[in-house]
């Protein structure tokens, strides 16, 4: 079992943990930064789930672009104000030439729940191949080439509450005691106390292996950065409101967005965080997803999304109340809600809602590309989104 360990530049005093999507939800759906389940827990009773093999990530996760800072953050910063629609901004991804579809929702987690009925907290999938998946008793995850699963490491202390994964080499994991945990190298570390803070980590994004950003249920962020000879984490006040931030989406190291529960979204330029500008009229969002500086998409508990393209924010209705959502490319994005369904925004619209579970919360999706999905929901199930074309 993974010990709680100490930073080498010694713990953050009342600093917080980085991205808290690490392995944790939203904070908008758990009580007291703890993820609400909606439907009763049932033991798991096997494991292994097939992983639908891609050729190529075309751009499923976060985009890594280097460019000048201040274009960066001129075109990622949100202003007020509604856009025509979200799909003038980028050409739309080229449809499959057969329609992706879900596998049925297959038990992940057998080990954990041998413990005690687990929940899946957060699902990272860095390449089509592979993915890492955290759970409320604090199991690490990964898939494996055969398609199963296996856990790779336990957090004794905590349960997860989210993960990001940069790379296959490189994850960043959040519980809810306010440890980060990293894989490095295939190396697990022991926990180091980041977030000390009123609040709990709720997400997190790693970009890159140097970079990641958390946030937790009080209106704080921590920046993790790995220079090679050192790592370091600063903490910022983000809401100093003390409205939780529920979600957050970095594309590189100078462009993030957080959501928050007031409906208001903050931008981070590589050095500070902006003030909240309120873009869903005081919605609690959900989850966010930004696949470019200039592409992001934003879910909330009201049934609404929120595209930000061309500059601007445009909100609009869904048609379900969205738990989680993921933009591998500019203008397509799959979001899943809390009774089992699943749609996608592709060229400006959004599908109808397909049942893929039942009637159980979906809470944690990752696309590494276009038309290659995992989610996870509240039952420990796991479901694979893919096309014929994709799956190659």
């Amino acid at each position: 079992d993974i010990g709680r360990g100490d930073i080498g530049r010694g713990d953050i005093g009342r600093g917080d943990a980085g991205r808290g999507d690490a392995g944790r939800g939203d904070a908008g759906r758990r009580d007291a930064g703890r993820r609400r389940r909606r439907r009763p827990r049932v033991p798991i009773a096997v494991l292994g789930v097939a992983i639908l093999v891609a050729a190529g990530v075309a751009g499923g996760r976060t985009l890594l672009h280097h460019r000048s800072a201040q274009q960066a953050q001129a075109s990622a910063t949100p202003s007020r104000g509604v856009a025509a629609t979200a799909s003038a901004a980028s050409p739309a991804p080229t449809p499959s030439a057969a329609p992706a579809t879900w596998t049925a929702p297959t038990p992940l987690d057998q080990q954990a729940a041998q413990i005690g009925n687990p929940t899946i907290a957060g699902v990272s999938c860095p390449e089509p191949t592979m993915c890492y998946a955290v759970d409320s008793v604090g199991a690490i995850m990964s898939s494996t080439a055969g398609g199963s699963w296996q856990t790779v490491a336990t957090n004794s202390q905590s349960g997860l509450v989210a993960i990001s994964c940069a790379s296959t080499a490189f994850c960043l994991a959040l519980d809810s005691g306010g440890g980060a945990i990293t894989l490095n190298q295939g190396s697990w570390s022991s926990p180091v106390y980041v977030d000390s803070r009123v609040g709990v980590p709720t997400a997190a994004s790693c970009p890159t292996s140097a970079f990641c950003m958390a946030v937790d249920s009080g209106g704080n962020a921590f920046a993790y950065t790995n220079t090679g000879s050192a790592v370091s984490w600063q903490p910022f006040t983000v809401d100093p409101t003390g409205t939780g931030l529920a979600s957050v989406s970095c594309t590189i190291s100078a462009n993030c967005v957080a959501v928050g529960q007031g409906g208001d979204v903050f931008t981070y330029d590589g050095s500070a965080w902006s003030a909240g500008q309120v873009v869903d009229n005081g919605s609690a969002f959900s989850g966010v997803s930004c696949s470019s500086p200039a592409f992001c998409m934003a879910v909330d508990r009201n049934g609404m999304a929120a595209v930000f393209a061309g500059g601007r924010w445009t909100v609009s209705p869904i048609g379900v109340v969205a738990d989680a959502v993921a933009c591998p490319s500019d203008g397509y994005c799959v979001a899943v809600d809390g009774s089992g369904g699943a749609l996608v925004y592709r060229d400006g619209h959004w599908s109808s809602a397909t049942d893929i579970d039942g009637t159980n919360a979906i809470e944690a999706v990752s696309c590494p590309a276009v038309d290659i999905c995992t989610a996870t929901d509240s039952m420990g199930n796991v479901m694979h989104y893919s096309s014929p074309s994709a799956a190659g």
